[in-house]
């Protein structure tokens, strides 16, 4: 349709029937935000898309449509209409902190810092929020420092993990491992995969602090953890699922996920006498199948120290 004609025609409806276009803004919006709850991402960029041709003046709807855009892997596009947030809508903080995600993920750490900050000065934004994003501030900094302190392989030869595992290694490589001796990460990604990037689908990820420094126990570790799942939900307007699968003394295993982030963990903690270990296997999916979820497990499981 013309675009002319296109407005034209909703100017004649507004003076006609203001009831009609608020009914077809609301009908779009509410089909959108319940495909979004459904993960069904492309559904609900078209049904959010028409909404914002009926009533371009909801600021959710570009927030939505932006975020369903960036979960349908369309960053460029989700960009795009995030910047729009933020340009109609300048007061309002959840723009500027996904836009902040997208260049985070790419390793652009200063246009990342910007919007993270434009975010904190706003006063639409929580106090929970402002402490959280002054933190990530802070990692996001160290994050770079730590990138390009990597050699070419991301390999540090100053420590040496004390773990085996039932991973394939015809399939998985190790693409990362930094640390001493009281502690390390190291993370496994699929051949092929730039895991140092953020270009992943799977990954395998170890982290051990020592008992003589840190003396972790497993319930204390695996509650401050969730605690920070939890904030990072909330500071988001995302929901955490999570769900512990079994128990004990000195070691726990769990599953989780942030809606919204296209990315579920099941993860393993557990403690020696040298210390804690935190395993996790983490997915690009909204959720585990349950022959995907008994791998998972069992790999997690075959993971000894020597």
């Amino acid at each position: 349709m013309n675009k002319k004609i296109f407005i034209l025609a909703v100017l004649i409806t507004i003076f006609l029937s203001s009831k009609v276009f608020a009914g077809d803004f609301e009908n779009y919006y509410n089909t959108g935000y319940n495909a979004y709850k459904k993960q069904n991402y492309q559904s609900a960029v078209y049904y959010f898309e028409k909404a914002l041709q009926a009533n371009d003046k909801f600021y959710d709807t570009y927030w939505l449509l932006g975020i369903s855009y960036g979960l349908s892997n369309n960053l460029k596009k989700s960009e795009e209409i995030l910047i729009k947030a933020t340009q109609k809508f300048p007061d309002e903080w959840r723009a500027y902190t996904f836009l902040g995600d997208i260049k985070r993920a790419q390793h652009l750490t200063s246009p990342a810092i910007d919007y993270y900050e434009k975010a904190i000065s706003l006063p639409s934004m929580p106090e929970d929020g402002k402490k959280y994003y002054k933190e990530l501030i802070r990692q996001t900094i160290q994050e770079q420092k730590d990138y390009e302190k990597l050699n070419n392989s991301g390999i540090s030869n100053t420590v040496t993990p004390d773990i085996t595992s039932d991973l394939d290694l015809n399939k998985w490589y190790l693409a990362y491992l930094q640390g001493d001796d009281t502690k390390w990460i190291l993370e496994y990604g699929i051949k092929g995969e730039d895991v140092i990037n953020y270009k992943w689908t799977k990954l395998f990820t170890v982290n051990f602090f020592a008992k003589n420094k840190y003396n972790f126990d497993v319930n204390t570790y695996y509650s401050s953890f969730k605690n920070l799942l939890k904030k990072q939900a909330d500071t988001t307007n995302r929901t955490l699922r999570i769900n512990t699968i079994s128990e004990s003394n000195n070691e726990i295993y769990f599953e989780w996920c942030i809606t919204g982030r296209n990315e579920c963990e099941i993860d393993r903690i557990f403690t020696t006498d040298k210390g804690l270990y935190f395993v996790h296997f983490a997915q690009k999916t909204e959720k585990f199948s349950e022959s995907e979820r008994t791998k998972i497990i069992n790999i997690l499981k075959s993971v000894k120290t020597n």
